[in-house]
């Protein structure tokens, strides 16, 4: 919430001070604007369809059972034998289409 101070910011030092200081003009200047300003509303929070899509989605799969470990275990076998291969082309044209994919 802003506060907007208006006046001046010195404080009278000497002169007539029958009604009141400035400071106590400023914080009572301050008080009001503050209560003015407060919500005659409530917040509030719309969802849409897309998002509730999203959300059934997401629980989809969260349920799903994560069971990977017969391919990671093949995996290993093949990458301690020696017989796992990587094509250096293939993970270079894979990195391209995934770049494309974010830009396009």
């Amino acid at each position: 919430m802003a506060i907007d101070i208006t006046g001046p910011s010195i404080s009278r030092v000497s002169g007539d001070n029958k009604s009141g200081s400035l400071e106590s003009k400023n914080r009572d200047a301050v008080s009001l604007k503050m209560d003015q300003q407060s919500p005659s509303r409530a917040d509030s929070l719309t969802l849409t369809r897309d998002s509730d899509m999203l959300k059934k989605i997401e629980n989809t799969i969260n349920e799903r059972p994560i069971d990977n470990n017969d391919k990671i275990n093949r995996l290993k076998a093949s990458i301690d034998s020696g017989g796992y291969n990587i094509d250096p082309k293939r993970v270079a044209d894979k990195f391209i289409q995934f770049e494309i994919s974010l830009t396009g």
